[in-house]
């Protein structure tokens, strides 16, 4: 009798341990399943060399938690490269003749308002507020290479473009390598594009954060900071002597869509630099980057158009594009608003790190699924589990016609 209780008890403590052992398991892995969630689309606060001054929502097991993905997210990333990805030896560019030419002649500044230095969830400090730049203080001219007759852009070409800035490592390729060095793994990128589809030659390209979000308001309460304008003069400079194209992107924080694209309007006026909006960092005046995810409203992209519209005609520009990352749907609410104008080719750009299946999902919600002119698609190297092949990426439907890696 007392054997049996003992075989029973010795039964019934085995099973209890087992249990226990599942239900371990079982948060430890709702808690990864929670971090790659939690942190999709704000890779800089996953990165290793993370920056909690913007407030971050997380509590300290998420940022483990969070470690802990990174860590995994890396290592597929890294395995994937090891098979061939933009380091493969054997890519070479042999794409198109630069399509665009001509010197570039920065644009004058007025004076610099000293602010406190303040840094960023990304690690980009902020230690001035630039000056305003208006398109008449512009000495500019457009070079032979624009006017009637120039091909547009898209659908012509296909744009692969290296984006970040180069003040942070954790935003992306731009700020991991020299300028030299990230072009010429820009080249070896873009040859394997070129080759898959030589029908859309490829228009290299990179985007850079001209307008960082931050954690801290500000001398101007606006949560953003403009980076200087020699930073984007030498940027301009260094893509046009390639024939590639720059992108600017604009994290406005509780600025404007309207004031920050009016700023960049005397660079828009070159012929090689295009738009892209951020709408996680475009926030409400309640809301801090970092905190919450932001979301663009319909107008803002319209007035965008339209003013982008009008820069084309009036300055006998080629083609502008403009980019919106995009990742949840609150973000870009109202697509079907969207009002396309001649001149502009408009870009839903699927943005967020994440697994194969959530980033064709997201690109099947907000692309295939909501059309409104092109698709794109962007990478990240270091933060996406199993990063998808240039194959897989031309598999899609529509084809994008942007590839973005970060």
């Amino acid at each position: 009798m007392s054997s049996s209780r003992r075989s029973r008890r010795s039964r019934s403590v085995r099973l209890a341990a087992r249990g226990w052992v599942i239900a371990v398991g079982i948060v430890v892995v709702a808690a990864f399943a929670i971090g790659v969630v939690w942190f999709k689309g704000t890779p800089a606060a996953a990165a290793p060399t993370k920056n909690t001054s913007a407030g971050s929502a997380s509590s300290a097991s998420s940022s483990t938690t969070a470690e802990s993905s990174s860590a995994i997210a890396a290592a597929a990333a890294a395995a994937q490269l090891a098979e061939g990805g933009y380091l493969a030896p054997s890519s070479t560019w042999a794409g198109v003749e630069p399509f665009y030419s001509g010197p570039y002649t920065p644009c004058p500044t007025t004076s610099t308002t000293p602010a406190s230095s303040g840094t960023s969830a990304s690690g980009v400090t902020s230690s001035s507020t630039p000056s305003a730049r208006t398109p008449s203080t512009c000495d500019y001219v457009p070079p032979q290479s624009t006017g009637p007759g120039t091909p547009e852009i898209l659908p012509t070409y296909r744009i692969v473009s290296y984006y970040g800035n180069p003040e942070s490592s954790a935003l992306g390729i731009l700020g991991e390598y020299p300028l030299s060095e990230v072009f010429a793994k820009l080249d070896a990128q873009a040859a394997v594009y070129q080759g898959l589809d030589p029908s859309h030659p490829v228009l290299r390209a990179l985007e850079l954060i001209a307008v960082v979000a931050q954690g801290s308001p500000g001398p101007g309460g606006a949560y953003a900071a403009d980076m200087p304008a020699s930073m984007i003069d030498e940027y301009i400079s260094a893509t046009r002597a390639r024939g590639d194209l720059l992108i600017l992107d604009l994290q406005v924080g509780r600025s404007s869509i309207q004031s920050q694209v009016t700023n960049m309007l005397p660079y828009l006026k070159f012929p090689n630099v295009e738009l892209a909006l951020d709408p996680e960092f475009d926030m409400s005046a309640d809301e801090i980057p970092g905190q919450e995810i932001g979301s663009i409203s319909t107008t803002a992209i319209n007035w965008t158009i339209n003013t982008l519209s009008q820069l084309v005609e009036q300055d006998d520009l080629p083609q502008k594009v403009l980019i919106v990352h995009e990742f949840r749907a609150s973000m870009f609410p109202d697509p079907q608003g969207v009002e396309l104008k001649p001149g502009v080719a408009f870009i839903t750009d699927i943005d967020g790190w994440g697994t194969q299946a959530d980033k064709l999902k997201d690109y099947r919600d907000f692309v295939t699924n909501q059309l409104i002119q092109y698709g794109g698609m962007k990478l990240f190297y270091k933060y996406d589990i199993n990063l998808l092949t240039p194959e897989q990426v031309l598999a899609l439907n529509p084809a994008p016609l942007l590839v973005i890696y970060q």
